[in-house]
């Protein structure tokens, strides 16, 4: 996010790096959109791109959000967080990162080699 303000373009090469896990696909959260893995409705952001897996099995969501509050966000974001939100599987961890007013939220695995 220091380097490149556009978070679209963050998140596709967060997507692109078999670091994470392979076949991610970003998608574009339009405005009044339920954000899956949350409890509530996640409002107050500027703009949102999400990071998920082809596989949806794998329990696995990322968020990069663009906000005026990041440290307000945060606590929104973790207090409403659903670790199951997939049907299937649930989460092990939950992370968030702030840098400038740009919130980074994952939901994943501890491995992804199980």
């Amino acid at each position: 996010m220091k380097k490149d303000k556009k978070i679209e373009n963050v998140a596709t090469k967060i997507a692109e790096s078999e670091i994470i896990i392979p076949q991610t696909q970003t998608f574009n959260v339009e405005e009044g959109v339920f954000l899956s893995g949350f409890a509530t409705e996640i409002k107050g952001y500027k703009k949102v791109v999400g990071i998920t897996p082809m596989i949806s099995t794998i329990p696995f969501i990322a968020y990069i959000f663009e906000v005026d509050k990041p440290e307000e966000f945060v606590k929104t974001l973790e207090e409403n967080a659903q670790l199951n939100w997939n049907i299937c599987v649930e989460a092990d961890e939950m992370k968030t990162s702030i840098v400038d007013n740009y919130v980074f939220f994952i939901m994943s695995p501890k491995s992804f080699e199980e």
